[in-house]
């Protein structure tokens, strides 16, 4: 395969492209876990739906940043001490995480 300039620079603007969206899904995630660590359940939990909605749109419904959404909003969940809501974003969590790796 001849490869030409263009090819080339197809390449590295598509890599760029994944590296631009891999590092909003990093900086929401820093975000998330600076608010949980904080105990602030509540911006903790806005940042959490943030990453699930953004993980669904941007990776799919079957990445994993897209089930471990659904353990930062169990998690927010919980610091919330809202734990019927937690315990079913938790479940959520681990069927998408079972079903990525069978």
């Amino acid at each position: 395969m001849k490869l030409t300039k263009s090819t080339i620079i197809l390449s590295f603007f598509v890599l760029g492209l994944q590296f631009i969206v891999f590092g909003q899904y990093e900086q929401l995630d820093r975000e998330w876990k600076q608010y949980y660590n904080e105990g602030k359940g509540d911006s903790a939990l806005i940042t959490a739906l943030s990453i699930k909605y953004w993980t669904l749109e941007h990776q799919g419904d079957t990445s994993l940043n897209y089930a471990n959404s659904y353990l930062s909003i169990g998690k927010s969940y919980k610091l919330l001490k809202s734990y019927d809501s937690a315990k079913s974003n938790f479940l959520n969590f681990l069927t998408i995480h079972v079903a990525i790796f069978i």
